[in-house]
């Protein structure tokens, strides 16, 4: 099925870097602690609810399908793994968790439950380029 990409029919994407998804990190639930543990070599990181609204894409492409997934099976309920925030607002992972819950706030017919306009997030006290960077070095990093 070929998704339809949500940066293209909506302005939640304004102001990306360009970067296409597939040449974006991702960080696997299964390595977050390792990652976290690279990133504290050269970099403070804390734990924090952070508002949707202030946050920013980094990437060019969201699946407008795979947030319309998630929203489906959105409760208040379900727990949201924490993305990765730069210190200039920018998302380095989890741009559709993000977008699940921006898009719910923007349009709430479509969801079941009304989410929370805050997300768990760790955020890196480093600028996204510089962070990009950095994290392309983390040997376990998947590209999709």
């Amino acid at each position: 099925m070929k998704h339809k990409n949500l940066c293209k029919k909506t302005k939640i994407c304004n102001g990306n870097l360009g970067i296409k998804r597939k040449k974006m990190p991702q960080i696997n639930e299964s390595v977050m602690k390792d990652f976290l543990k690279f990133i504290k070599k050269s970099s403070k990181v804390s734990k924090r609810k952070v508002s949707v609204n202030t946050l920013k894409s980094t990437q060019n492409e969201i699946s407008l399908n795979v947030i319309r997934e998630r929203q489906s099976t959105y409760s208040k309920r379900k727990k949201i793994a924490p993305i990765i925030v730069s210190n200039d607002n920018y998302i380095l992972d989890g741009h559709h968790r993000w977008a699940t819950l921006r898009d719910c706030n923007m349009f709430p017919k479509i969801c079941k439950h009304k989410p929370s306009l805050k997300i768990d997030a760790y955020k890196i006290d480093m600028p996204i380029k510089k962070l990009l960077k950095k994290t392309h070095a983390f040997k376990n990093v998947a590209y999709e």
